[in-house]
């Protein structure tokens, strides 16, 4: 986020995003899912999103021509106190991770 060193450190922010990533070759996405609580003091990325040994291999697509094509989605649920309110309503979980083809 640009300009996240001029934020009061006590912000947060509660988002569940996927990025996919498209193999060129069968038109299929491989989608990376993930919930994360994001603040002042938070430092965060996935330890593997892919190896570049599957990245590159031509078979699966990722990479063609010199280009891959990434897509990203998210949703922002708010604030710590946001977010409390919305679970108690059940309307939303938190947590988890993960890598699904789709």
């Amino acid at each position: 986020m640009a300009g996240v060193d001029s934020l009061d450190k006590s912000w947060d922010v509660y988002v569940d995003f996927r990025l996919f990533l498209l193999d060129q070759n069968k038109g299929n996405y491989l989608v990376f899912e993930g919930k994360n609580w994001f603040d002042g003091n938070t430092s965060w990325g996935w330890p593997t999103f892919i190896t570049q040994e599957t990245f590159r291999q031509v078979d699966n697509g990722f990479l063609k021509d010199d280009a891959c094509i990434v897509e990203a989605e998210s949703n922002h649920w708010g604030s710590r106190q946001e977010v409390f309110a919305k679970m108690l309503l059940g309307g939303l979980h938190c947590g988890g991770f993960g890598a699904k083809a789709r």
